[in-house]
C-alpha cells in the first residue's frame, strides 16, 4: 500500500487549490458555474474494499469527497454522479504487460461510464 503520509498532504493541497482557485467567491457569485454539470471521477490504486465502512478507511469514496461535492452543490452545479474505479495500480516491472492491459480495460470502462452520465 502507498505511503499514506504522502497521500493526505497532497489531498489537502488539492483541496486548497480547488477552493481557492476554482470555487472562488467571485467565480460562483457571478453565476459562471451555476447550472454546469459535474461528474466526480476517481480512480484508486487500492481495492474497493478499502473504501467501505468495514474497510481500512471506514468511509466510501463519496463520503471522503463530501466537502468538494457540497461546494459544487452550493455553487449551483448539477451533480450527475460518481464514477469510481478501484484497483487501478500496476508496475510494469512487478506486474508485467498483462496487468497493464487489465488496467487499460478498466480505464476504458471508466471513461464509458463518464460518457453515459454526461449524455
Amino acid at each position: 500500500m502507498a505511503n499514506r503520509s504522502n497521500y493526505y498532504p497532497r489531498t489537502l493541497r488539492l483541496q486548497s487549490w480547488e477552493v481557492q482557485n476554482v470555487f472562488t467567491e467571485s467565480f460562483f457569485r457571478d453565476g459562471k458555474i451555476k447550472g454546469k454539470n459535474i461528474v466526480f471521477s476517481f480512480t484508486t490504486g487500492a481495492p474497493a474494499e478499502i473504501y467501505s465502512h468495514d474497510g481500512l478507511l471506514k468511509h466510501t469514496v463519496e463520503e471522503l469527497t463530501l466537502a468538494i461535492s457540497s461546494i459544487a452543490l452550493y455553487t449551483g452545479m448539477n451533480k450527475l454522479g460518481y464514477v469510481v474505479s478501484n484497483d487501478m495500480n500496476f508496475c510494469i516491472k512487478e506486474h508485467g504487460n498483462e496487468r497493464l492491459q487489465e488496467v487499460l480495460k478498466k480505464a476504458e470502462k471508466h471513461a464509458d461510464k463518464i460518457i453515459e452520465l454526461v449524455k
